[in-house]
């Protein structure tokens, strides 16, 4: 059993269908468990090269969606930054960039990949029912333009700063705040993840 389906089982919520944004590479897929389940599964990936390996690995499933789009709160055009495995839009406070200022580190050597951004609302009618969320620093921007209300969301966000070298995700005010708002409360922690139910 895979953590997401953990936490799920857990909250006693069962997945009619399953959104990740941000995924990464196969491996690397939160969705894996609800893809062999036969579960309806989107996967929005904006670097192109892991794109094309998603759609080698699950282009063939009926029940898997895969779309090479940043998910943000603007339509058009964005840069990419690339670093080994992690990519985040230039500009946002990533976790790549705020250790890199901790370590005396320059992010300004790596590849950039110009990629197309549009907002979740152009494919959300309102239908997800699970929604994890892995964008480095840009999850205000996926919800902040989100239809529909899932039983449970996962963003990658740690709650509680011991100390001020930590990671905050950027606009976590604004996500909370819209959680809240929406009827969601803290349901649990996965690693660097915070889930959130109704």
């Amino acid at each position: 059993m895979t953590p997401e389906q953990s936490i799920l089982n857990q909250l006693n919520i069962s997945p009619r269908n399953v959104w990740e944004i941000g995924v990464g590479q196969p491996e690397l897929c939160s969705s894996i468990a609800f893809i062999d389940l036969g579960v309806p599964v989107k996967l929005f990936e904006p670097f192109t090269p892991h794109y094309q390996r998603l759609n080698a690995v699950y282009g063939t499933k009926l029940n898997v969606e895969i779309y090479n789009v940043a998910i943000l709160d603007i339509d058009g055009a964005v840069n990419l930054c690339l670093a080994n495995e992690c990519s985040w839009i230039e500009g946002v406070k990533s976790p790549a960039v705020h250790s890199s200022i901790l370590t005396g580190s320059s992010l300004t050597n790596y590849p950039h990949d110009c990629v197309p951004g549009c907002r979740l609302s152009r494919f959300d009618y309102g239908q997800i029912d699970v929604l994890l969320v892995d964008t480095e620093g840009c999850e205000w921007k996926v919800i902040s333009s989100m239809i529909s209300r899932p039983k449970a969301i996962r963003l990658e966000m740690e709650l509680g700063y011991p100390n001020k070298d930590q990671y905050r995700t950027p606009d976590e005010d604004k996500i909370l705040e819209w959680l809240s708002r929406n009827g969601y409360r803290l349901a649990g922690r996965q690693a660097d993840d915070s889930w959130f139910v109704k």
